[in-house]
């Protein structure tokens, strides 16, 4: 784990190398040390991360350490002089392949799913009795927690070429902080990715880890379910697989849905992963466009020659295609189909009054 690797100081003096280009990645904020750990990163180790966290290939194996009460009051003034544009999204759902995509496009810089965000987020699900880890520190965490949102905005911002949008790719669980997001920049903007439900629940069923991971993602939601009129009370213990997927998908659909219809709707952009994976060309130029990146003629020739990905987006060294998928989910919905109509006429009686608005499919 990150907390086990030798840590070198960062003085005072190298702060402004640190905003200077990404090579520094901020990982995660030790609470109890009162540090921001970073790890050393080449661009071409960005590319190759699927996630930014314990994953990462880093440049070096060791980590850094700056002052966190230093580094929030430095960055406290600081804004990003450039947009950072979010793809949140609700899990298998071809998320991390239109940010692959956007890595092939000159002027894009990507981060796949940095687990400093992750922590923020986490910091604030599981401050209401969720979860006993930041119970020592709840005071702290309401105290600091926005300046500590905008250090980390400002420090996930930088990239390496003068004039490239950072294009971040959150963990799904941050889709709660839509809103915040949009607040804190004028200029950022969203893209919100989700599978139609029968493809979700599929998704979930084949595997006994995504199984597990939907009822994990179950209980870190209970704040936001809470929060949903139609989902609250909903215990994950008395229900079936299919139905906790079911619940987790319309929480995020929910979120979606909230975000577009806010005042604030002209900055979302809900996709599909099937448009994703079946139209890469026309999607990525469509949200492309609705990012309103700064193309030059090589970008605009990268969104031209674009192909569709012929490796697994989160493994680069395995072969996948969209005909490869296609097997995968018929093999999954001959074994899981039924499961799945019935997750599908769940949610659809107990979002009855809701499901016309949702902006994605059940099918």
């Amino acid at each position: 784990m990150i907390s086990t690797l030798p840590v070198r100081k960062l003085e005072s003096m190298a702060l402004d190398e640190i905003l200077a280009t990404p090579h520094l990645l901020p990982m995660q904020i030790n609470l109890p040390l009162k540090k921001v750990l970073f790890c050393q990163m080449s661009k071409d180790g960005y590319r190759r991360s699927s996630f930014l966290d314990y994953r990462a290939v880093r440049s070096e194996p060791g980590i850094y350490s700056a002052d966190l009460k230093e580094l929030t009051t430095r960055l406290l003034l600081r804004d990003s002089p450039r947009p950072v544009h979010y793809i949140l999204h609700g899990g298998f759902c071809c998320s991390t392949l239109l940010a692959r995509y956007f890595e092939a496009i000159p002027g894009s810089f990507v981060l796949k799913e940095p687990a400093l965000l992750t922590q923020l987020s986490t910091f604030k699900l599981f401050n209401n009795g969720v979860s006993d880890d930041f119970a020592a520190f709840q005071d702290e965490i309401v105290a600091n927690w926005h300046n500590w949102f905008h250090m980390s905005a400002v420090l996930l911002a930088r990239t390496f070429e003068t004039g490239a949008v950072t294009i971040l790719k959150a963990n799904d669980l941050c889709n709660w902080m839509g809103a915040l997001l949009l607040a804190r920049d004028s200029r950022t903007k969203l893209l919100f990715v989700s599978s139609p439900l029968r493809v979700f629940v599929l998704s979930v069923l084949k595997s006994d880890r995504r199984r597990i991971w939907v009822r994990n993602r179950f209980r870190s939601f209970a704040n936001c379910f809470a929060r949903v009129p139609f989902l609250a009370g909903i215990a994950p213990a008395n229900q079936s697989d299919e139905t906790c997927a079911a619940a987790v998908w319309l929480l995020n659909s929910f979120l979606c849905g909230s975000l577009l219809s806010s005042t604030e709707s002209h900055r979302v952009l809900a996709l599909s992963s099937e448009s994703i994976v079946s139209r890469p060309n026309d999607t990525l130029l469509a949200a492309t466009k609705f990012l309103e990146l700064p193309l030059d003629e090589a970008g605009r020739a990268a969104l031209l020659t674009l192909t569709p990905f012929s490796h697994h987006s989160k493994d680069l060294d395995l072969r996948y295609s969209e005909a490869a998928r296609v097997i995968n989910l018929k093999k999954a919905a001959a074994r899981f189909g039924s499961a799945a109509e019935a997750a599908i006429s769940w949610a659809a009686n107990v979002a009855s009054e809701w499901i016309s608005q949702c902006p994605f499919d059940l099918r």
